[in-house]
């Protein structure tokens, strides 16, 4: 049954896929990566980490990749370690400002 509803899509159509899939405003890096897992998934020949750090680099969201740029990265797990620390910060940046705001309006 696999062989019949196979995905017949080639590897330049997953690849292109890849490339073209950025990350959304609002989206978390953890749903981010998670679809980009799921594209990488269809190739036949898997990525190497340096390919994935520049592709997952490349197409996060405009403001994270600015802050990147003059980041060494090393390994998937530092990009992730870093995306995660700025996501907290400015969650933690949006509420105190959101619990100030009501403060004042008090």
């Amino acid at each position: 049954m696999k062989r019949q509803y196979k995905d017949f899509r080639t590897t330049f159509d997953v690849r292109e896929e890849l490339h073209n899939r950025k990350q959304r405003p609002g989206e978390s890096f953890e749903l981010f990566y998670d679809a980009i897992c799921n594209i990488i998934d269809r190739l036949a020949v898997p990525l190497d980490d340096d390919e994935l750090i520049e592709i997952v680099t490349r197409n996060l969201r405009p403001e994270i990749r600015h802050e990147l740029l003059y980041v060494q990265v090393e390994t998937l797990a530092q990009l992730k370690k870093l995306v995660q620390k700025r996501e907290k910060l400015l969650n933690e940046e949006y509420f105190r400002r959101n619990n100030v705001n009501r403060s004042f309006a008090n």
